[in-house]
This record gives C-alpha cells, structure tokens and sequence, in this order.
C-alpha cells in the first residue's frame, strides 16, 4: 500500500513539473511578443531620433553656409518636432503593460504553490 501511494505522489509530482513547464513555455511565447512589439516601438523612435539629429545637422550646416534665418529655423522647429515625437513614441509604446504584471509572475507563484504541495505529501 505505502508503495503504491508513492507511486502515486510522484506521478502527480512528475503531472506537476509538466504543468509548470507548460505554463512557462506560455510565459515565454508571451514575453516573446511583448519584447517584440517594444523592439518594434523603440526602432521607430530611434529612426525619428536619427531623422531629428540629420535635420539638426542640415539646419547647422545651412545657417554656417547661409545667414538667411528662415530656412534653418524651419529645419530646428521640424528637428525638435521629430526629437519630441521620437520621446513620446518610445515612452508610450516602447514599455512593457503594466497591466501584465511581473514578467513570469504566474510561474514563480505557481512554482511556491508547487513546492509546498510537494513538501506536505512528502513528508
């Protein structure tokens, strides 16, 4: 009888790793995309930084060439314009939700819930 509940424990302990390895797998794929996503809204705000900083340069090199103020404050205002949108683009959509909680949250509280089960039917 005692061998046969030890059996039993394990298979559930083996049910158990399995479940954890599932919901893991699920954390994974879901951090994947999420990284993703952010990768996508931080590239995007870069090149808008990038155009910012080119426009900055033209704006320069044009005013040293040329004293006519038109022109470069033009190239300034749509360089700051770019800058602030390039900030506004990574803070908005290059964060993670926070409505997603902890990365992993679910597997590290179910990974305690787990333990403990396993302690008390082992001991």
């Amino acid at each position: 009888m005692n061998g046969m509940k030890s059996s039993s424990t394990i298979q559930q302990i083996l049910e158990l790793l399995d479940d954890y390895i599932e919901l893991g797998t699920l954390e994974c794929r879901y951090e994947g995309s999420q990284a993703r996503r952010r990768i996508y809204f931080v590239v995007l705000g870069a090149v808008l930084g990038l155009t910012a900083f080119v426009l900055v340069q033209v704006a320069a090199v044009h005013g040293l060439l040329q004293r006519d103020l038109p022109l470069r404050a033009i190239c300034l205002l749509a360089a700051t314009g770019y800058g602030i949108l390039s900030v506004c683009i990574c803070r908005w959509r290059g964060r993670r939700d926070p409505s997603a909680g902890k990365p992993f949250q679910a597997s590290s509280e179910e990974f305690r819930c787990n333990l403990q089960w396993i302690r008390q039917n082992l001991s």
